[in-house]
């Protein structure tokens, strides 16, 4: 399950997806821990402060994310979004507006910058618990993130930390082709396409580190400057009755992985 071991490496930075603007070109992992505390603006689904912090404690997390942590560190955001849908090639009735394209990103940026918060404060259990993904399928869609935070607790880490973030480069959401998702499913197996997906192109440098109670940190992924990789989250739009609108994942794939997915890795623009 090689496709899903990447996630920690690249998927924190996502958490920082821009959605100020989309454009129909042809041609988004994070803040260290802990995660600042900051006042909670109102969720998007409306739920009062309470509410989410019940939420959060059934899920196995007393202390809940912050509910606008979707809104920080802007300053590594894409400029814009692109719309992928409105290419020469994909069939009218596949393409999306540029409003929805925003819609579907903005609940991305929320689900991965909840995905981060989980990550760095080792909350394993609130990640397998399905708040952002179906339950069922967590082991795998989180199999690094879960494998990460084990390695972590076994260390006798209590956090791990950006200490340098990812930057996005690029994000835009494509349609994927029936022909392509059927041939894909040989090499995928139990991890299908779905019928769009959110690319990102993101760069180095960056490094993750595990924090220790004495402040020390031990570097668990470093990468240089210059350093590039592309990849796509297979999933769909989803508004929770309490985490407010999401990307439901199914699983991440490291283009560099799958050739066979060149043709859609490779629609993004600069």
């Amino acid at each position: 399950m090689k496709h899903t071991r990447v996630r920690v490496v690249v998927v924190l930075s996502a958490a920082l997806l821009a959605v100020a603007g989309c454009s129909s070109s042809s041609s988004s992992k994070p803040s260290s821990t802990p995660t600042p505390k900051v006042a909670a603006s109102p969720s998007p689904a409306g739920v009062s402060a309470e509410k989410w912090a019940i939420a959060w404690d059934l899920w196995g997390l007393p202390t809940p994310p912050p509910r606008n942590l979707d809104t920080l560190n802007k300053e590594l955001l894409p400029a814009k979004a692109q719309n992928l849908t409105n290419m020469s090639g994909v069939p009218v009735a596949n393409q999306v507006s540029d409003a929805v394209v925003a819609q579907w990103l903005a609940g991305y940026q929320r689900t991965s910058s909840i995905e981060n918060y989980l990550l760095t404060h080792l909350a394993d259990q609130a990640l397998q618990s399905g708040p952002l993904a179906d339950p069922s399928k967590t082991a795998d869609v989180f199999y690094s993130d879960l494998n990460t935070i084990a390695a972590a607790k076994q260390a006798k880490a209590t956090a791990l930390a950006w200490t340098v973030p990812f930057k996005d480069q690029a994000v835009g959401v494509a349609f994927v082709p029936e022909a392509l998702r059927t041939a894909a499913k040989g090499t995928l197996q139990q991890f299908p396409l779905s019928e769009y997906v959110i690319v990102v192109r993101y760069g180095g440098p960056a490094q993750v580190d595990q924090v220790f109670a004495d402040g020390h940190k031990v570097p668990v992924m470093q990468q240089p400057a210059g350093y590039q990789g592309t990849w796509l989250s297979a999933g769909q739009y989803k508004v929770d009755p309490v985490l407010g609108p999401l990307w439901y994942g199914q699983t991440t794939l490291d283009c560099k992985d799958f050739p066979a997915l060149a043709s859609v890795c490779s629609l993004l623009g600069p």
